[in-house]
């Protein structure tokens, strides 16, 4: 039985033999109701002292200040705010607990299939085509304006912050259990004795104040008042009304198991666990930079390969006029006009399904951004406008071993298995405990002119203790289990160094390849667009399949052109990213490095590829 309780057990069992207290106790029903009052406020006392909510998202803000301070921007920190539910929620609307949820899920009988008639094909061909129509007032997205869009209100950078977020209150609710902490209990008891016939009934209030705080190095100590107030309810004139107040004071210190460095490993791991995911955090900032742009390269490229085939439908439609007019003249053949032409309606049909896809690609990037599905938006063809670094493989790797933020935590966590490790050891010993106790016991009724005689006389114990460790196997067994978790600790560090090693030795090379693939697509640019000027001049010496052929190459010259273009920049931004050079600004721009050089080039077009069809 706790101490606690036995002492209240006690004051019970007690109470009814102190029917007639002494001349000089309180005695008088208006002074136990003081008395009463006087418990009931200190046991209200601290529920008015609460923390509001509003100081815990305080204390959240200022350990993100603190562990964001040297990586993140002060203005990109995450803030502690949870907006309030909206009332026209679905979510509202749900019993929260009904415990069988209806499901909607009709049989076959119960639904209709309406096919369409052929008469109804061209309102279909009306309606797709109207997906295509975009406002001109429709909002308009560089990569700069994606960037700052997608920072301030994509999911999966929510996600992201709540993470750092829910770190920080897993550490200020292990900090709180290192603080004091007060509990008090008020208890109300209805009393009715049987003597011959004659109930006698009194009422006891007995309030229950502790105070408790653990110890840095193991244990705990803890204060308790116990105090009583009693009042006869048959009759008033045995003046029987009385409180009797107790103090305790308890220690309990291990020496040896439980005792040390072990007593705050909780504590060591949930503030360390915050630096991780501060770390986390900004890598995936940096990450999210490189995501969105490559997202948004990518549409470029598609815009881009669409305004190359409307380019060379043109070229085509020109080749089909010329041929017609040629056959007309008696000058071609028949088959050579019905290969321009054909060439033409294919040309158009591959532009119609790239158009589809460059549309479900623009709204796969506005469910990214958590940008409204069903709002138009206009894709600006914008590049970032990097310069390749001069740097070599050697000083990329070195600078990933010194920058990454997630190899600096794999390399942290593997103190964590070490300590868990000496954790383990330390259960392994015996109890060895030193307990001590304090006991100010009151030795009649409460008086205020007897109040210091009262606690005059503590009671004292001192106890040490030692249980042998005779029964400890599964403390041996989770101890060998912490050290292979530190082995496979070590293999895993070492194989995620050796990864990213590669990874950004990897990433130079890309930045060679695409710096080359750019410039031989230039190339091909070049002789392409000479080879269909020379062909067109002389439409009577040259075959339709060599023209043709011709305009299909200049097409993939330039849509390799574009995608060489990408992939540069992506290769570029990939390689920041994984040697952790990488900065990222408070509105998700590149923060550029000394010596950088980024020059933005926008190129808005007077019409939407996806609107203007060949």
């Amino acid at each position: 039985m706790s101490l606690r309780r036995a002492n209240l057990v006690r004051i019970q069992k007690e109470a009814p033999r102190r029917r007639y207290p002494s001349k000089t106790a309180i005695t008088s029903t208006g002074s136990v109701t003081l008395v009463t009052i006087g418990l009931m406020l200190s046991g209200l006392s601290l529920v008015s002292c609460q923390s509001p909510l509003a100081e815990i998202d305080q204390q959240v803000d200022q350990l993100v200040a603190e562990h964001s301070a040297s990586m993140t921007p002060p203005n990109a920190k995450p803030i502690m705010a949870v907006p309030p539910p909206s009332q026209s929620s679905w979510l509202e609307a749900q019993d929260i607990y009904d415990r069988t949820p209806e499901t909607n899920n009709p049989s076959a009988d119960e639904l209709t299939y309406i096919p369409t008639a052929s008469a109804d094909a061209q309102a279909v061909a009306k309606r797709l085509q109207a997906v295509y129509k975009i406002p001109p007032d429709a909002p308009r997205f560089d990569l700069q304006a994606a960037l700052q869009y997608g920072t301030r209100n994509s999911r999966e950078y929510a996600y992201a912050r709540e993470d750092y977020l829910i770190s920080c209150l897993d550490l200020l609710i292990e900090m709180h259990r290192w603080d004091p902490q007060f509990f008090d209990t008020i208890r109300g008891t209805l009393d009715s004795d049987n003597d011959d016939g004659f109930y006698e009934t009194s009422l006891k209030l007995v309030n229950d104040f502790r105070v408790t705080q653990l110890l840095p190095y193991g244990g705990s100590v803890a204060a308790q008042v116990l105090a009583q107030a009693s009042e006869d309810l048959h009759t008033q004139v045995n003046d029987s009304n009385y409180s009797t107040p107790e103090l305790y004071l308890t220690a309990e210190i291990p020496l040896l198991r439980g005792a040390g460095m072990y007593a705050q490993r909780e504590l060591i791991q949930q503030q360390r666990n915050v630096v991780y995911a501060a770390r986390t955090f900004e890598t995936f900032r940096r990450g999210f930079l490189v995501e969105i742009s490559s997202a948004y390269l990518n549409l470029v490229v598609q815009q881009q390969l669409l305004e190359n085939r409307q380019r060379a439908i043109a070229q085509l439609q020109r080749v089909a006029t010329q041929e017609r007019a040629l056959y007309e003249a008696g000058r071609k053949r028949l088959y050579d006009v019905t290969l321009a032409e054909n060439a033409v309606l294919q040309s158009v049909d591959t532009y119609n399904r790239n158009r589809e896809a460059l549309q479900l690609a623009i709204d796969q990037f506005k469910v990214r951004l958590n940008y409204p599905v069903e709002e138009p938006m206009i894709i600006i063809t914008s590049l970032i406008g990097l310069v390749a670094p001069d740097s070599s493989m050697d000083e990329a790797v070195i600078a990933a071993m010194a920058l990454r933020l997630d190899l600096q935590t794999e390399r942290n966590k593997l103190a964590d298995l070490v300590r868990n490790v000496e954790n383990a050891r330390n259960q392994i010993l015996g109890d060895l405990n030193l307990t001590g106790s304090a006991s100010f016991n009151s030795q009649g009724e409460l008086t205020s002119e007897a109040l210091e005689d009262q606690f005059s006389e503590p009671d004292f114990q001192v106890g040490l203790s030692y249980g042998v460790p005779l029964n400890r196997k599964i403390e041996r067994l989770r101890l060998r289990r912490n050290q292979v978790n530190l082995e496979r600790g070590r293999l895993k560090y070492s194989q995620f160094r050796d990864t990213i090693a590669i990874e950004v030795r990897n990433r130079i090379r890309d930045i060679d390849v695409a710096r080359f693939n750019l410039d031989l697509q230039e190339q091909n640019v070049a002789i392409a667009e000479i080879g269909v000027e020379s062909l067109e001049a002389q439409p009577d010496r040259v075959t339709i399949l060599d023209i043709l052929k011709a305009i299909e190459d200049l097409r993939k010259a330039r849509d390799g052109r574009d995608s060489a273009t990408r992939d540069l920049e992506v290769s570029i931004l990939q390689y920041l990213r994984d040697s952790g050079q990488l900065r990222v600004k408070t509105d998700g721009a590149i923060d550029p490095l000394e010596g950088m050089v980024v020059t933005p080039t926008s190129s808005p077009r007077t019409s939407n590829p996806r609107e203007s069809g060949p």
